[in-house]
């Protein structure tokens, strides 16, 4: 049993000591390993998108790329933010094997269709809000039906 506590005690002091914003205040880390974390427009962030770029089938130049997060892995997945010459905001996700070579999942998606997908979500809360609401109203009528039929 004495193990037991020790054991969890020594877990929840590695917890509130290496989570970000535990109770030991900021950690350190600037990332999990493994996991996103934002960073600098690079060399080869510029050759990840050129490889996106040639795949579009689109004239509009790259204006601005906008932000970018990287993840390691078994190579490296970054995903890129980036605006045209004709205004439009995209997003890609592109991965890089050991080798150097780049591909992509998923084709990149016009900023417009986060926007679609965000409202959608937001759409289903509301849905799902208005369930919880009409089963408590149907909780309190078969509660009064209940009462009267006692009565």
């Amino acid at each position: 049993m004495k193990r037991i506590y020790v054991v969890f005690a020594v877990t929840m002091a590695l917890i509130f000591c290496c989570v970000p914003g535990g109770v030991a205040g900021k950690s350190e880390m600037k990332s999990v390993p493994g996991g996103w974390h934002k960073d600098k427009v690079t060399p080869d962030v510029k050759e990840a998108l050129d490889f996106v770029l040639k795949q579009m089938n689109t004239s509009a130049k790259l204006d601005k790329i906008i932000s970018v997060k990287k993840q390691v892995v078994a190579g490296m997945n970054y995903d890129i933010d980036f605006r045209l010459d004709n205004k439009e905001v995209w997003n890609v996700k592109v991965f890089r094997n050991l080798s150097g070579k780049y591909s992509m999942k998923d084709p990149a998606t016009l900023e417009t269709d986060k926007d679609s997908k965000r409202k959608k979500s937001k759409t289903g809360k509301a849905l799902e809000k208005n369930k919880k609401k009409v089963k408590k109203e149907i909780r309190k009528e078969k509660r009064k039906l209940i009462i009267n039929a006692v009565k």
